[in-house]
Order: structure tokens, then C-alpha cells, then sequence
């Protein structure tokens, strides 16, 4: 099973495009959850929330009434681009200077160099953003 993490913006960048693979970080998204931890940052699954949308579309698609739905479904959580970017270029300064302590370290890093443009451009444009994951 194939695992990606990527950037969700509340609202499209100008002239941005925010499509990422996403997929290094899918994989190795445990171990980098724990480096960030021990580097004293934000873990990425901290920024993670769901698309309330996108639940209620797969509820709705397993056949669920939605208006029998016992609790309203959590709303949406943003964050700063400013609070992920300093997660990222943390995460990316340790695995760039790790010696095979994380396996599929170039994608690993391509993909938070991705992360990082997309949150630097979401800064830029006053964005908020939270990590979506796709399986």
C-alpha cells in the first residue's frame, strides 16, 4: 500500500501550482515524525487534518445517511506556513546530513524540498495550509 503526504492550501496560490508525489514522505513519515520530535519541532502528522468534504463524500459513498450521523464531523484545522516551514527545513537539514539513517533519502528530500516551495509560496500569499494524506 502506497502512502503519500501532501500540502493542502485553504485556497489556490496565484500562479502556484501545489501538486507534489509526496510518497518518500508516506513511506518514511514515522521515522521523520520522531526526528522531529527529538529536533524540538512540529511532527508533519500534527499538521494532518481531513478534508471534512472529502470524509463526508467516503461516508456517504459506504452508504451512510449522513443527516443519521450521530456527532458532527470535526471542522478543518489551517496552520501558519510559517509554523511547517520551520518543521521542513529542519527535517530536511537532518536527513541531508544523515548517513543511512533513512531509507529513500533522495526522495525523502525531494519531496520536502517540495513541501518547503509550497509552504515558502503559501507564506508569501498570507496561506494556511495542513497536511492531507492520500493512500
Amino acid at each position: 500500500m502506497t502512502v503519500a503526504q501532501y500540502v493542502v492550501l485553504e485556497r489556490d496560490a496565484a500562479n502556484f501550482d501545489n501538486e507534489m508525489n509526496g510518497s518518500a514522505l508516506g513511506a518514511s513519515g514515522v521515522k521523520l515524525d520522531k526526528i522531529a520530535k527529538e529536533l524540538g519541532v512540529t511532527p508533519l502528522m500534527e499538521f494532518f487534518s481531513p478534508d471534512v468534504e472529502e470524509v463526508l463524500g467516503m461516508l456517504e459513498d459506504a452508504g451512510m445517511a449522513l443527516d443519521e450521523l450521530p456527532d458532527p464531523l470535526p471542522e478543518e484545522k489551517w496552520f501558519s506556513a510559517s509554523e511547517g516551514l520551520n518543521t521542513v527545513r529542519r527535517l530536511v537539514e537532518w536527513v541531508a546530513n544523515s548517513r543511512g539513517q533513512i531509507r529513500g533519502k533522495r526522495g525523502v528530500l525531494a519531496d520536502l524540498a517540495r513541501m518547503e516551495e509550497i509552504l515558502d509560496c503559501a507564506e508569501k500569499e498570507g496561506l494556511r495550509w495542513h497536511l492531507g494524506i492520500d493512500i
